[in-house]
């Protein structure tokens, strides 16, 4: 998919050698290392399974092996994400069968918080030995070195939208994978086809 392609991309333009602003220290993934270690027994870099389940995770993390740079795990583990999931499905069904008491409110207010942390500009953060900087900048000051017009976006969106099918597929491949290991996958794998079933008998029956 595109988005596999991204994630190789980004690394190879923040490589060593570049301008000091455009330097990449590390690569950070959204993985914690006893999933990681599952991921490359399932499909090891190079093998057919791996060409099959290409995904952003491991298409950065070769970029950055192969040029030397540290790779850092930044996720809680199986466990922990199945107790989060479990208690937040379980407050939501509470929000959701009580209306009156000011549930439906309080998903509602949710709703309007992720959305403002999301489009928010953050003010500043500590990147390292005291130096501070504006967290909004950096990819608008990337943005802003990069020349072509808004066809690349445009161009962008046109090839995530095309990958969809097939990351929809991937996606529910993995989490039939994931399944053994974890609660959380196995919930979101069932959920997910499960729609897509009901969807295509709703289709079927028109």
């Amino acid at each position: 998919p595109f988005s596999a392609w991204c994630s190789r991309h980004v690394p190879l333009t923040l490589l060593p050698g570049g301008p000091p602003e455009r330097r990449l220290g590390a690569v950070v993934l959204e993985m914690y290392s006893e999933r990681w270690d599952r991921i490359l027994e399932l499909h090891p870099a190079g093998s057919p399974l791996r060409r099959l389940f290409d995904n952003e995770m491991q298409g950065a993390a070769e970029v950055a092996q192969e040029a030397g740079i540290p790779l850092l795990f930044a996720d809680c583990g199986d466990d922990e994400i199945d107790a989060l999931f479990a208690k937040w499905v379980r407050i939501t069904w509470e929000d959701l069968a009580d209306p009156i008491g000011g549930g439906w409110f309080r998903i509602f207010s949710d709703i309007l918080s992720v959305g403002g942390t999301l489009y928010s500009s953050p003010e500043a953060a500590t990147a390292g030995e005291g130096t501070t900087v504006a967290v909004s900048e950096q990819p608008q000051q990337l943005q802003k070195q990069e020349e072509g017009g808004a066809w690349p976006t445009v161009l962008a969106g046109l090839l995530l939208l095309l990958g969809s099918p097939v990351s929809l597929l991937r996606s529910l491949l993995v989490l039939a994978l994931e399944a053994f290991s974890s609660q959380t996958s196995f919930v979101m794998g069932a959920s997910i086809a499960l729609s897509l079933g009901l969807f295509a008998l709703e289709g079927a029956l028109r």
